[in-house]
């Protein structure tokens, strides 16, 4: 929130692009580190049979806030002019003034997480920490997961891939909306709101699907939807395609996203779930460079922006791949399921 809410310093000048890129990324560490924790609270309050509803409503929740955030910001900021708060243009101040807003949002809207999360008292007070310690860590817990956890180690690499490239769906949706079709700022933010307009509705019921079958069915079905609608946008140029496939592609997203979440609280050892959430965002991150760099390769290729959506379709493509093989056992199926199996064991 800190990191955001400075990001006004940074001037519409090349000279300030190194402060901006800084900040970007101590954002987004930040952001990794939040998410460890956040991932890691469902199994305190949810129980097997409602976790993919619970997880599910959570990503719901997050999407449609959104939309009231980028509604907040395309009123007050962007239009008509420069918004209805009247800050004025020069310098680009009604954009560089948006951080503000978004630290005081992401502000509200944790503090309940902040004061009403589940507590646990520290497993090591006191203890010193470095980087390199970190790094020391992260290796002898991958080489117990290789002992221990095997097939969780084999989802969080598998995870990694199709991940990425659901990162590169709403990460380059902006490039190709502008680049590719034309879209104005405001075309954009409109496209970004009904974009997380319908992945909130399609995770708020692909929760309530991942309680009835699964995660692996919700996790296989949504891969495989982005995959033949990325394929749609491909084929077919005009506008309208992109706009209807491309929201079409949001509806998967959110389930894919909650439903591999569970899925890992499932493949965890009781009380390692923190400590596999930061793999999971360890190998999110090693893996981070697929999807930009699958569409930067596509696009230099061609020459075309349009066709980087075939860079977006290979990594999911190739993360559908690396998950299909993986014996999941109970963690894949229903909660009922997964308890008539054992029962009759």
């Amino acid at each position: 929130m800190a990191t955001v809410a400075l990001m006004p310093l940074v001037k519409l000048d090349s000279d300030y692009l190194t402060l901006g890129a800084v900040l970007i990324a101590l954002a987004v560490v930040f952001s990794e580190l939040a998410g460890v924790f956040v991932n890691s609270v469902p199994p305190e309050i949810s129980t097997p049979a409602n976790r993919g509803r619970v997880s599910g409503t959570a990503w719901a929740v997050g999407y449609w806030g959104s939309i009231v955030c980028l509604g907040l910001v395309l009123v007050l900021f962007v239009m008509p002019g420069t918004g209805m708060l009247g800050i004025t243009g020069e310098d680009g101040w009604n954009y560089r003034a948006i951080p503000l807003f978004v630290a005081l949002w992401i502000l509200l809207g944790t503090l309940p997480l902040i004061l009403r999360a589940p507590r646990h008292a520290a497993t090591a007070p006191g203890e010193r920490w470095n980087p390199w310690q970190g790094y020391a860590s992260i290796i002898r817990r991958v080489l117990r997961a290789v002992k221990e956890e095997p097939v969780m180690l084999q989802y969080l690499v598998a995870s990694a891939i199709y991940r990425d490239g659901l990162g590169a769906v709403f990460s380059i949706a902006g490039v190709l909306a502008a680049n590719a079709y034309g879209f104005g700022a405001v075309e954009i933010i409109v496209f970004g709101i009904a974009a997380n307009l319908l992945a909130g509705v399609g995770v708020f019921l692909g929760g309530r699907v991942d309680d009835r079958v699964g995660p692996r069915p919700v996790i296989i079905a949504g891969r495989t939807g982005i995959i033949v609608l990325g394929l749609v946008v491909l084929a077919f140029e005009p506008t309208i395609v992109f706009w209807v496939a491309g929201l079409a592609i949001c509806l998967f997203v959110g389930p894919v996203q909650s439903a591999s979440r569970n899925l890992l609280t499932r493949l965890s050892l009781p009380g390692r779930e923190t400590e596999n959430f930061g793999l999971y965002a360890t190998t999110g991150r090693a893996l981070g460079f697929l999807g930009t760099a699958a569409f930067a390769a596509t696009v230099a290729l061609s020459g075309e922006t349009r066709t980087g959506i075939l860079g977006i379709v290979i990594v999911m493509a190739l993360g559908l791949v690396a998950f299909l093989p993986i014996r999941l056992g109970a963690a894949g199926r229903a909660a009922a399921a997964a308890r008539s199996g054992a029962s009759t064991a």
